[in-house]
């Protein structure tokens, strides 16, 4: 069967989304060869980073991508698969549900670096088209020397901003700030 249409999946702890997670979704919506964007919030860090509550960070990423409209989304998958958040697993999973789907991932040039020691790289490598983008201070290299360079912002420094009472303004989309200050998180 072809594929029908085509998705990026990013994936990520979201502990909390940032400005850069919604830069990588709206850069690959922008593209001509993605349908659209599913955020997949990790349910058991594979390396053992200790999370917040899965559905407190799925409602910040749809909170953080809801003005992208209809063709975002925020996937629940790793939950309904529970135990450790293996992407090959995920996407295994993914691909039974939807074989219609052509998978793209979306990732950053600091973690594409890394992609050798996540759970059967080799197969995974068979099953998705990444799309990579740069980071200030790790810009993307062959053969992705062409896309995007985003904001050096990471989820740790804004939950230490958070903690400190420091203002997380220009970090987060505002729906974020918003949800963490009313849930009164990261404190």
């Amino acid at each position: 069967m072809s594929a029908t249409r085509t998705v990026a999946l990013l994936g990520g702890s979201f502990d909390p989304p940032h400005i850069g997670h919604v830069l990588m979704a709206s850069w690959a919506l922008c593209r001509e060869d993605i349908d659209e964007v599913w955020l997949l919030p990790t349910f058991i860090h594979p390396f053992g980073k200790s999370l917040s509550d899965f559905e407190v960070r799925c409602a910040l990423c749809e909170a953080a991508i809801d003005h992208l409209g209809p063709s975002t989304r925020v996937e629940r998958i790793e939950a309904q698969l529970g135990d450790v958040s293996y992407t090959v697993r995920t996407l295994t999973a993914l691909t039974q549900r939807e074989p219609d789907v052509q998978w793209r991932w979306i990732g950053g040039a600091d973690t594409w670096k890394q992609r050798h020691s996540w759970r059967d790289w080799e197969t995974l490598e068979t099953m998705i088209s990444p799309l990579i983008v740069g980071r200030e201070g790790t810009p993307s290299q062959a053969p992705f020397e062409d896309a995007p360079v985003l904001p050096n912002i990471a989820s740790s420094e804004i939950r230490t901003r958070i903690s400190a009472g420091e203002s997380i303004d220009g970090l987060v989309p505002a729906e974020v700030a918003q949800l963490i200050q009313e849930r009164e998180l990261y404190r």
